[in-house]
């Protein structure tokens, strides 16, 4: 009466039986489904199992069948799948089993239920390749039907795979590769059928992503039978090789990338090729994007241009006619995002040219140039040569250019290779830029920068004009939702474009190489009413809204095409209908300078400050209309991220409070402190050095975007590569960032921690975290010093987050740039302010072994810097916010931001 009976239990106490063989099968077990028959049609009854079952065989032998195939129908119940069981009312009981046998056979291959040697003899019978030999010994038979066998077994044992005979060896094997048992049925030589279906299991086992798992599943069931095996090695490699790449782009879209990769006439060359754009930073990332698409889409292989959905501009188009269309459209949507990487493109062009004019005028000596100008030279140098490769003579056979490891004579050859008539006598910066984005009608540098500063500005001011009145929406109007903020950043700055090209989900749709918009259908309702009635409602809860002006060049509407004229100014838009009769598409994409407004149900801070730092106003609007993000929260916003370069903010406002009596006996410690700091540094620096060395990996100490494997990143993240550090001190916090190869492989990571713990002198140290970061303490580096070192291990990533330490370190380069000797005066501060909450007991944040509720080095980095460099002004800020409120009320209206992006 519990429901608690199983066959199991009847089989295991055959007692049972006698007392419960009449009883009704709907009501005897505990799985028993109920209606899990719900085919309808004339061959097919609705229908209980158990009802089917007596139909079929009568109540007594019912019962039978129950006994003998019970303990699958449970398991396939279990998972769901007995409603797939497709009964006829008409079945013979020899009907009823064959289809039982197809379902349990179905759910072996899906991996979902066990089976073993004492199912019934009819389907074994049926399936004689899934059962082990009766002569075959027990403790295989125990093994292969517990599917405990592994690749191990066969490679220790030569003889294993002769004792299976005509037996699937899938079947030895753990559930999650059971998908592979129907490969390989049409072969006549089983051993030979097994080998094969061992070296997809071998080649399945290499990728440790469940998701590119998943793609080489569906790559090796699209062939089946017809697979050629010789090639499914260099699959695995492909899917191993994406599943640990560097990038972060790659790694995000790498399930779409194995999809058309192998795909692809030569895999492995186009993951090369990707690899190669996408890890080392030598393109902005638009430069990026189109190489990728270009790789996969050679000529844009893989799209319909008879589609009726698809631009018509592009359908009339030749293939270089594409090409330079969307290219141009690529080009005018990044600059038009004020996108950091085109800004910082621009901004090595610039310095990187007038660097080697200098130098080559003898204006500047080379030997003379500071690390950050070296560096520039160095990034402008792989500039030139990433794009002479990708000119027609680079792409040639032994065509690229490759470095001679001098970098001024890389810079003269690249530009007599670059030279549009074989001289010298041409502006570097200009030629650079025209033939990079001259197709989109920008051919030098300065129209490059004026172009995004105009976009910038144009569309701040349109956008603080237009939140002076409530937001209304037109007949015409366009809008596009967005599912989740976490798409926000990467199309406010890359803007929102076609997933061909890598948006925010990659892929492709039903309406290719566009951004999906909804027009606004009526002039009737309120705002809300009018997304409600939209295709993009579902899309929400976050919608960009852009207004129907001259922007926009309308070649086809519901009705008909009109006259595609290839207006590169406009942005092209066309009906699809895919979603209703308002749904159109943006040829390409858009900027985001182009959005309008945001509409919003209820206003997220978090979005407020994704537009604060991305550089100019939109304003946000609720579903009534009304503006809940005004041109004055931006601003205040702005205000906070005063000397982040980062944001484009490059000035400061200094307090006038920054000189006092103990500033200035800290001023003066600086310099000595500073050099102190920096022989330490380097003696830990050629430590490490030296223990990676060892294991063929090479040491930088800077993150400069380039991804090539075998380097780590040791980066001085604590207030020492701040100099903001109490003069004398000797503790360093680092940051180590290893590749994704070398952090996946526990024994590779286990040796370089080892080796770098035996250099320090720390081979016994028991001061690590249980994350496996280093605590080390009294670290000897020389004779007579010691220092304190924290090494935190992290991934190696393009995806470098924009982090409080980094914010801080920006802030003060900023400051030190403007003026070097208020610089000094700001760091004493930030060091007095440390020095006199230390002293009162209120200096360590509310974690660690001595919590103190202060705001910690960074907090209190943070507070000064944004009080003008002055302890007093934090001082007095501080004390006045706070009189008269309640800490609660006070934490409210008193925030010290720490950029964390």
């Amino acid at each position: 009466y519990n429901r608690a009976l199983s066959v199991e239990i009847i089989l295991s106490n055959p007692s049972y039986r006698e007392f419960v063989q009449d009883v009704d099968l709907e009501v005897l077990f505990k799985y028993m489904p109920i209606n899990a028959i719900s085919k309808k049609s004339l061959n097919y009854a609705q229908i209980n199992f158990a009802k089917a079952l007596k139909h079929t065989f009568g109540t007594e032998d019912a019962f039978d069948v129950m006994l003998m195939y019970g303990k699958y129908i449970e398991q396939i119940y279990e998972v769901d799948n007995l409603k797939d069981f497709l009964y006829n009312p008409e079945f013979t009981p020899g009907d009823f089993l064959n289809a039982l046998d197809k379902i349990i056979l179905q759910n072996i291959i899906d991996g979902n239920i066990k089976y073993d040697e004492n199912i019934s003899s009819r389907f074994k019978k049926n399936n004689p390749t899934l059962f082990l030999d009766s002569s075959v010994s027990q403790d295989i038979k125990d093994k292969f039907y517990n599917r405990k066998f592994t690749l191990n077994d066969f490679s220790s044992n030569p003889d294993l795979l002769e004792m299976f005979g005509d037996t699937n060896v899938v079947c030895g094997f753990p559930e999650s590769v059971s998908w592979m048992i129907s490969l390989f049925n049409d072969y006549d030589n089983m051993k030979i059928a097994n080998f094969n279906r061992l070296k997809i299991i071998s080649a399945y086992s290499k990728i440790k992503d469940v998701v590119l798992q998943a793609a080489f599943k569906e790559y090796v069931m699209e062939f089946e039978s017809n697979i050629d095996i010789e090639k499914i090695e260099y699959v695995s490699e492909v899917l191993s090789r994406l599943s640990l790449s560097n990038s972060s782009e790659m790694f995000t879209f790498r399930n779409e990338l194995a999809s058309q990769i192998l795909r692809s006439s030569h895999p492995l060359e186009s993951l090369s090729k990707i690899e190669d754009t996408f890890i080392r930073n030598h393109l902005p990332t638009v430069g990026k994007i189109y190489s990728c698409f270009e790789i996969l889409h050679p000529d844009f292989q893989g799209f319909n241009f008879d589609n009726s959905r698809v631009s018509p501009v592009l359908k009339k188009s030749s293939v270089m006619s594409k090409k330079n269309i969307v290219f141009a459209d690529l080009i005018r949507i990044s600059f038009g995002s004020n996108n950091r990487s085109i800004n910082s493109y621009l901004d090595n062009i610039q310095i990187g040219s007038q660097l080697y004019e200098k130098i080559k005028s003898g204006s500047l000596q080379y030997g003379n140039l500071d690390e950050a100008e070296y560096k520039e030279l160095i990034t402008f140098s792989k500039h030139l040569t990433t794009l002479y490769n990708n000119t027609l003579n680079g792409k040639k056979d032994g065509g690229a250019f490759i470095s001679t490891g001098n970098v001024l004579t890389d810079i003269l050859e690249l530009s007599k290779k670059l030279s549009p008539d074989g001289t010298l006598d041409y502006s570097l910066a200009d030629r650079v830029i025209r033939m990079f984005c001259g197709i989109a009608g920008i051919d030098t540098l300065d129209q490059a920068k004026e172009y995004i500063a105009r976009k910038i500005q144009m569309a701040d001011s349109r956008n603080r004009d237009a939140s002076r009145s409530e937001m209304v929406l037109e007949q015409g109007d366009f809008i596009k939702g967005i599912g989740n903020i976490t798409y926000l950043r990467n199309i406010l700055q890359n803007g929102s474009v076609s997933k061909e090209y890598l948006g925010s989900s990659a892929g492709s749709d039903n309406t290719p190489l566009d951004t999906d918009v909804s027009m606004v259908m009526s002039s009737e309702g309120t705002v809300g009413e009018k997304i409600s009635a939209s295709a993009a409602a579902s899309y929400g809860p976050i919608w960009f809204v852009l207004k129907n002006d001259d922007r926009f060049m309308t070649t086809r509407t519901s009705s008909e095409t009109l006259e595609a004229k290839k207006d590169m100014s406009k942005m092209e838009v066309f009906y699809t209908g895919v979603l209703g009769t308002g749904h159109y598409g943006i040829r390409t994409g858009f900027a985001s300078t182009e959005i309008n407004y945001i509409v919003m149900e209820k206003y997220d801070p978090r979005v407020g400050l994704e537009l604060a730092m991305n550089g100019f106003y939109i304003p946000i609007a609720n579903k009534e209309g009304k503006i809940i993000f005004t041109p004055k929260d931006y601003d205040e916003l702005r205000e906070k991220m005063s000397g982040l370069s980062y944001f484009g903010e490059r000035s400061y406002s200094f307090s006038e409070s920054l000189v006092t009596d103990e500033t200035e006996r800290l001023a003066e410690q600086l310099e000595q402190s500073n050099y102190e700091v920096q022989v330490k540094r380097d003696k830990i620096n050629s430590i490490i050095k030296d223990s990676l060395d060892e294991l063929g990996l090479r040491l930088k100490t800077d993150i400069d975007g380039d991804l090539t494997e075998g380097f780590v990143e040791l980066i001085d993240t604590g207030s020492t590569g701040r100099g903001t550090n109490k003069p004398g001190d000797g503790d360093f916090d680092f940051m180590m960032r290893l590749d994704r190869t070398l952090l996946s492989d526990p024994s590779k990571l286990d040796e370089l921690k080892q080796n770098i713990l035996r250099k320090l002198g720390k081979e016994n140290t028991s001061e690590k975290t249980d994350s496996g970061d280093f605590r080390l303490k009294r670290v000897k580096i020389d004779d007579d010093t010691t220092v304190d070192i924290d090494i935190t291990f992290t991934e190696r990533t393009d995806t470098v987050l924009y982090s409080t330490d980094m914010a801080l370190q920006d802030r003060l380069t900023t400051i030190q740039r403007i003026d070097p000797e208020k610089y000094k005066y700001v760091v004493a501060n930030i060091l007095l302010a440390k020095q006199v909450l230390k002293e009162a007991g209120v200096y360590k944040p509310n974690r660690g072994d001595t919590p103190q509720g202060g705001l910690g080095g960074v907090g209190i980095e943070n507070w000064i810097l944004q009080n003008g460099g002055s302890f007093v002004d934090a001082a007095r800020s501080f004390v006045e916010a706070a009189d008269g409120k309640s800490f609660s009320e006070f934490r409210e209206t008193y925030q010290i931001l720490a950029t964390i992006i």
